[in-house]
């Protein structure tokens, strides 16, 4: 075999690794598109429905994401004013809130 030919079957080898590599990659965004397509479809005709009620406590256990991922529910109940709790947070002191502290 000569250097030629040699030369020609390396670069035709890995041209061909490379043409499979993103061959493989083209199909996988493909059905990454159709999943993603009905990812969408799926979120906006939950998004689109009427608002459904919210089920009872002893059924949360049983009750999948995808039964309720951006579904409208409809809730009743009165908010208890004497149990909030105000909870306040201090920045972390650095250059622009502490003047001492130079760069």
């Amino acid at each position: 075999m000569t250097p030629l030919a040699r030369s020609l079957g390396w670069q035709g080898l890995c041209a061909a690794i490379a043409l499979g590599l993103l061959l493989s990659l083209g199909f996988w965004q493909l059905q990454r598109r159709e999943w993603k397509e009905a990812l969408i479809a799926r979120v906006e005709t939950n998004m689109r429905s009427a608002p459904v009620e919210l089920p009872n406590r002893d059924q949360w256990a049983v009750l999948t994401s995808e039964d309720y991922d951006y579904r409208h529910v409809r809730v009743r109940g009165q908010f208890d004013f004497a149990k909030v709790a105000l909870v306040f947070a201090q920045a972390p002191p650095g250059p622009a809130r502490n003047p001492a502290i130079s760069s």
